[in-house]
């Protein structure tokens, strides 16, 4: 069932969770639709992708984000593909929460 903004909670019911003191970034995208920023968005993102891998062949820079990888191997396009769905759902924030252990972003 496909549920309309105006069903959805609001940002503050929403990011309720998120306390104050807890690091977290605001992302704030275009207009809804446009589709400019979005290419631009993913083409970036495969960029950083290739960057970090072409990075971590250096093994002084593999030494530096070890513990990083440890837990959490960063995929750059993923991560901005799930970045625009959150905005494609006729939102033009986010808030993304530092501190969580999965991909989850809180709106």
């Amino acid at each position: 069932m496909k549920l309309k903004l105006s069903d959805q909670m609001s940002d503050m019911e929403m990011s309720s969770h998120i306390q104050s003191s807890d690091p977290c970034v605001l992302i704030e995208g275009p207009s809804w639709g446009n589709a400019e920023f979005y290419g631009k968005w993913l083409l970036a993102a495969a960029q950083a992708e290739t960057f970090w891998k072409e990075a971590c062949k250096d093994s002084d820079f593999e030494k530096q984000v070890e513990r990083v990888s440890i837990a959490y191997l960063p995929d750059f396009g993923i991560a901005a593909s799930v970045m625009l769905m959150q905005l494609g759902e006729y939102r033009t924030t986010f808030v993304l929460d530092l501190h969580s252990e999965d991909v989850t972003i809180s709106l």
